[in-house]
C-alpha cells in the first residue's frame, strides 16, 4: 500500500497562513537551499502529487517557469492530481503532467493509496489534507517549521479534526532555523 505524506510549511505557533490567507509568514527566512535538498531526497521516493484547488492555482502560476528553483523539474515533471469540484480543467506549463478529480477525494485518495507505487505527497491544500485526516487517510506528517510566530492564522487541524494522536519519528534541524519534524497518526491506545 502506499504511504500518503502530508508535508506543510508552518509558523512556530502552528499557522500554514495568516487570517487572510497571507503567506509573508516565509521572508522569515532568507535562504531555503538547505531545505530544497532536504526536499529533493525525500521526493525521491514520491510519484504522485495531489494538490487542492487554491494551491494547485498558486503553484501552476509559479513552478512552471521557476527554472532558478532547485526542485523545480521534480516539481514539475512529478504527476500531479488536483482534487477540485470547481474546476473544469487543468494545465502545467509545458508539461503534461497534471490531471483533475472532481468527483469525492477520500473516495479516490483511498483508491489510489492501494495501487502499487512510491509515497504520495500532499502540499499545502488545507481543505483537501484536512478531509483526508478526517478520513484516517494520511500514513505521515512532515511538518516544516519556520522560526517566527504570526499569533494567529489558518492551522492544519480544524475543528472537525477532534483529537489526532501523533508519534514523532524524526527530528532534524535546517540552516535559517528551520525543524523538519515527521510524525506518524497513532492510535488513541499509543500504538502506530
Amino acid at each position: 500500500m502506499r504511504k500518503l505524506i502530508v508535508q506543510q510549511l508552518m509558523t512556530v505557533d502552528g499557522f500554514l497562513s495568516g487570517p487572510g490567507d497571507e503567506l509573508d509568514f516565509m521572508e522569515s527566512v532568507p535562504d531555503f537551499s538547505e531545505l530544497d535538498r532536504h526536499n529533493l531526497a525525500v521526493l525521491e521516493e514520491v510519484d504522485e502529487v495531489f494538490l487542492g484547488r487554491r494551491t494547485y492555482e498558486l503553484f501552476a502560476a509559479y513552478w512552471p517557469t521557476a527554472d532558478h528553483e532547485v526542485v523545480a523539474h521534480a516539481v514539475n515533471t512529478l504527476p500531479k492530481t488536483v482534487f477540485s469540484t470547481t474546476l473544469k480543467s487543468v494545465a502545467w506549463g509545458t508539461w503534461d503532467t497534471v490531471r483533475l478529480h472532481g468527483g469525492d477525494a477520500a473516495e479516490e485518495v483511498a483508491r489510489m493509496k492501494r495501487q502499487p507505487g512510491g509515497s504520495i505527497m500532499l502540499w499545502g491544500s488545507i481543505t483537501l489534507a484536512r478531509s483526508l485526516i478526517r478520513n484516517g487517510l494520511v500514513d505521515e506528517f512532515q511538518f516544516h517549521v519556520l522560526p517566527i510566530a504570526i499569533g494567529r492564522g489558518v492551522g492544519l487541524f480544524g475543528r472537525e479534526s477532534g483529537h489526532v494522536a501523533l508519534s514523532l519519528t524524526g527530528v532534524k534541524r535546517l540552516a535559517g532555523g528551520i525543524a523538519v519534524l515527521t510524525y506518524v497518526p497513532r492510535a488513541p491506545d499509543g500504538m502506530p
